[in-house]
């Protein structure tokens, strides 16, 4: 552990964390990359697997660290947001980093940044971190998630990747990324290093058009998820909705070119890997029960696009039973395209609970309301646990509840829910 007057504890490295916040997004490398330097470049001295994309990096990144550690090996996950506590993003073999150990890297991170006399943004901090420790415990490989885009997100200083894996392209940070799906696509395709192998799940043309272009440049191999890579019949694939198969052909995909290189991972592995894979929040359901121990049913998704809004929806659609109602409880941040998300959502909703996430960056529910229908059915709640209450007394036995938006709104629920669990 490191101690100075400022840092001395856990609850002191997450008030540091939280200052840096404040400074919000930086795109630089520049800063990250003279913090490693000083550690002795530690993103160059583990073996990465490197994601990106709009929506479901999560999901491939659970897949591939489930795949992994069935076969055998050590793995690093560093993945963002969490949705209780900050160690989430930082694992190995699926077990967060200890407290002491996170507080102690964020107090040694800090007084190099003192020394050189920087200030790394909040996601920085937490990546510099994690190429830290993830070389320090010497795992096998490390599964490293992407903040935004991928040009000058600090996980980007990495070189030298296995494989980089691009789930695929849509509209979402436009105002960091750029407000076409080829310069979106641009960003994301920066993680494409020379000859490097690179796996898939886009399918507009515009879009490859860009990956095919970088890949020619940097002289390495393009796999489409969706032409290439497929599932076997009868293999259960644990995270639940339709397009967790095409996140699935990615992880496969990426196990594939990762077995080229000489990486032993039996079909055997990779079968259970897919079976085991967890993701909390992406289509998760609890049973609850209400004071009159009546059993209700909540889904859980952290859809905060209009992409990630249109699969759940796809979801919805298969559930909802003709005469059982959805009850709808929807926080977001002010900064996502809450318009057309509300747009794909409220055609399904018998009835909404409009809630303001914890951040910063949430929107005002009232203004959300203004969106919905003027014959909707539409309330606003002062504070997380009281729309979730609010939601399952509303809802009957065969009736819905589904907690979308955004995973600040979803993390909360979910910390809700399984107190209440606890307390059974």
């Amino acid at each position: 552990m490191c101690y100075n007057k400022k840092i001395s504890s856990f609850k002191d490295a997450i008030r540091y964390l939280e200052s840096l916040a404040l400074l919000g997004v930086k795109f630089d490398l520049q800063r990250i990359g003279k913090v490693l330097a000083v550690f002795n470049y530690p993103q160059g001295r583990i073996p990465v697997i490197h994601v990106a994309g709009t929506n479901g990096k999560g999901s491939v990144c659970a897949f591939l660290s489930s795949i992994l550690q069935a076969g055998g090996y050590r793995v690093g996950l560093y993945t963002s947001p969490h949705l209780a506590e900050v160690t989430e993003r930082l694992q190995i073999n699926r077990q967060d980093i200890d407290r002491t150990v996170f507080a102690g890297l964020i107090c040694t991170v800090k007084a190099v940044c003192d020394s050189l006399r920087l200030k790394l943004t909040y996601f920085e901090m937490l990546t510099a971190v994690a190429y830290i420790y993830f070389a320090r415990e010497k795992v096998d490989l490390a599964v490293i998630e992407t903040g935004m885009g991928g040009r000058l997100d600090a996980t980007n200083v990495v070189e030298n990747p296995l494989v980089a894996v691009i789930t695929n392209v849509d509209y979402d940070h436009t105002e960091y990324l750029g407000n076409t799906l080829r310069k979106i696509a641009r960003e994301k395709a920066a993680i494409i290093k020379k000859n490097s192998f690179v796996v898939t799940a886009a399918t507009q043309p515009e879009v490859l058009a860009v990956f095919r272009e970088q890949c020619r440049k940097k002289h390495a191999r393009l796999v489409r998820a969706d032409k290439i890579i497929k599932i076997p019949a009868g293999w259960s694939i644990s995270l639940k909705g339709s397009h967790q198969k095409i996140n699935a052909a990615c992880a496969v995909g990426a196990i594939k070119q990762l077995q080229r290189q000489g990486f032993k991972i039996s079909e055997k592995a990779v079968k259970q890997g897919l079976a085991k894979a967890f993701w909390p929040g992406r289509l998760e359901l609890f049973k609850v029960f209400t004071t009159n121990h009546e059993p209700r049913t909540v889904l859980l998704d952290g859809a905060h696009n209009p992409a990630g809004m249109n699969s759940l929806v796809r979801e919805l659609e298969n559930r909802k039973s003709s005469g059982h109602k959805l009850i709808l409880v929807f926080g977001v941040l002010k900064d996502k395209d809450y318009r057309r998300m509300v747009k794909i959502i409220a055609p399904l909703v018998d009835q909404a609970i409009l809630v303001r996430p914890g951040s910063d960056r949430a929107l005002d529910p009232q203004k959300i309301r203004k969106l919905w229908p003027d014959n909707a059915q539409v309330l606003v709640a002062n504070s997380i646990p009281q729309a979730i209450r609010q939601a399952l007394k509303l809802a009957g036995r065969k009736d819905l509840v589904t907690v979308t938006g955004s995973l600040y709104t979803v993390g909360e629920v979910r910390k809700i829910l399984l107190l209440d669990h606890s307390k059974e």
